[in-house]
């Protein structure tokens, strides 16, 4: 179960971290960061799952211009 994210230099999140408990509701205005969030999680799981970065990158939206350089949970 994720518990903790923290996210620097992906998408729209610069020093941003989160705690989740055991049911954790994500809502906010458009273009808010939401969809973000889910993308960076997305990525993660695909980062555990592939056996290269450039696959993990090849499903996330956007743009592959700039490879974050730190993504922890």
């Amino acid at each position: 179960m994720l518990t903790r994210i923290e996210i620097d230099g992906f998408k729209s999140f610069q020093d941003f971290s989160m705690d989740f408990g055991s049911f954790t509701v994500i809502l906010g205005q458009n273009a808010s960061g939401k969809s973000n969030l889910f993308d960076a999680i997305r990525l993660l799981s695909r980062l555990a799952a592939e056996n290269s970065v450039a696959a993990a990158f090849s499903g996330v939206r956007g743009s592959i211009g700039k490879v974050p350089p730190l993504l922890a949970f």
